[in-house]
């Protein structure tokens, strides 16, 4: 009977351990699929100020002057008919388009903004290709120009020699490889590192398939890059975390405690006496070569010892009163 009664038991503790990891793994794909959501938005959002710049720039001071000389009205040279059809836009130097962006994971993505940056400034295609260019590093134009003289000089046929430089990661082990070269820095904030490559992971899961170990991927990955007095904490949670979060929280605490020990000491010691003496802007506090002491009951100052050793006519400082 304690038998039948012992079995059930680990059979009920087997199935609600079953059923806690189960939900473990749906939140924390529902997590993921948030986190994608929310950087679509802000790319959409991003998008949207661009436009509304755009708009703002488009729909600047009326370009309709006239010159009134007594009831004639001839319009001025600037107007309507000769303005510039390309929208203005300010382009920012250090946003052109790199050789590293083409070859990571997120290049369809990285192509697809550049386009239609490139569409919403410029109407004409020889203007929008004159301009993608100059909106490259030097490193990718001298890629993409040798390509372009076997074809016609129009926006669609540029678009299909970007998209055929193929410079990303065409296999898994390729794409492997690039996530290596992403490494963390301790002095950043972990949760913009699990964000980034969960993205990035996403990205592969949509190119070769389902990937069931990212967290436990992202997770070595926090671990290798922490320096070797981190690592001691975050050991023996490697194995107890069993989520990302969790051994990110312990990783943000041990990360707090190294940072700010290690960059501002908030004691120091004493070479006399090797003793902690806590750092203060009062001067009693300290020991000036002898003269002060504090008391060891109460912290009061005690009486300045000095006199005594060259009071030889055993003064007591009442004699002048």
């Amino acid at each position: 009977m304690a038998e039948s009664v012992e079995q059930g038991s680990t059979i009920v503790g087997d199935t609600l351990a079953e059923r806690l990891e189960e939900a473990l793994l749906i939140n924390a794909r529902q997590y993921s699929a948030l986190e994608e959501s929310q950087t679509q938005v802000k790319e959409l959002k991003q998008e949207l100020q661009e436009l509304k710049q755009t708009l703002q720039h488009a729909q600047g001071p009326n370009n309709e002057q006239e010159s009134v000389v007594g009831d004639d009205t001839t319009p001025l040279p600037n107007s309507r008919n000769t303005v510039n059809v390309n929208i203005p836009c300010h382009f920012n130097h250090t946003d052109k388009l790199t050789l590293e962006e083409l070859q990571s994971l997120q290049v369809d993505e990285v192509l697809s903004k550049f386009f239609r940056k490139v569409e919403r400034c410029v109407t004409e295609d020889e203007g929008r290709i004159s301009t993608a260019l100059s909106w490259m590093e030097n490193s990718v134009a001298k890629l993409v120009r040798p390509l372009l003289v076997a074809v016609s000089e129009d926006w669609d046929s540029f678009r299909k020699v970007m998209l055929r430089l193929k410079l990303g990661p065409s296999t898994e082990d390729e794409a492997w490889e690039v996530l290596k070269r992403i490494v963390y820095n301790v002095n950043d904030n972990p949760r913009y590192y699990v964000c980034d490559m969960r993205a990035r992971l996403a990205v592969m899961e949509k190119k070769f398939g389902a990937i069931t170990t990212k967290d436990t991927y992202i997770i070595q990955r926090l671990y290798r890059a922490v320096p070797k007095p981190m690592q001691r904490d975050l050991t023996p949670y490697i194995q107890d975390c069993r989520t990302l979060d969790s051994f990110v929280r312990m990783l943000e605490r041990s990360r707090s405690e190294y940072l700010g020990g290690d960059s501002r000491d908030l004691y120091h010691v004493r070479q006399s006496r090797q003793e902690q003496v806590r750092p203060t802007t009062d001067f009693e506090n300290y020991r000036v070569r002898g003269d002060y002491h504090m008391n060891e009951t109460d912290g009061r100052r005690a009486q300045n010892t000095r006199w005594k050793e060259t009071n030889t006519q055993n003064w007591t400082g009442n004699e002048w009163c």
